[in-house]
């Protein structure tokens, strides 16, 4: 089995969105560090003391690349941790995604508009 380093870096290198994942001791606190298509350092992204407080640790990487999703784990995670930050990740991508995709639809609209009313009137 390849190292999980060599894994991580496949995942975050291959993927269009992709985040470090950071769970509590006990699995009830995420929080995922941008690496991809911007990448942020934790220092910019939450103070040591609120990391600290929070008793966050490293457990993976996380990315979509196209329409599939892909992970590396650090350590063994149970199914239903796994699934939690599945659906994390996929609201993690809307928070991302929507309001690009709202702006290039509201700039998309407007070009159309302009192309219609700079059409010739062919009317007598």
């Amino acid at each position: 089995m390849r190292p999980y380093i060599e894994r991580a870096a496949d995942v975050a290198i291959a993927s269009h969105i992709a985040a470090q994942v950071f769970l509590s001791q006990d699995n009830d606190d995420l929080e995922f560090l941008p690496l991809r298509p911007t990448p942020v350092h934790l220092s910019a992204w939450m103070s040591e003391d609120d990391f600290t407080a929070r008793q966050l640790r490293f457990v993976g990487v996380v990315g979509l690349s196209g329409l599939n999703a892909r992970c590396a784990f650090d350590e063994p995670l149970e199914s239903a941790i796994v699934e939690r930050i599945a659906q994390a990740f996929l609201e993690y991508v809307h928070t991302l995604i929507v309001p690009k995709f709202v702006d290039h639809i509201a700039q998309a609209e407007v070009m159309e508009l302009q192309k219609l009313y700079a059409l010739p009137d062919l009317r007598s």
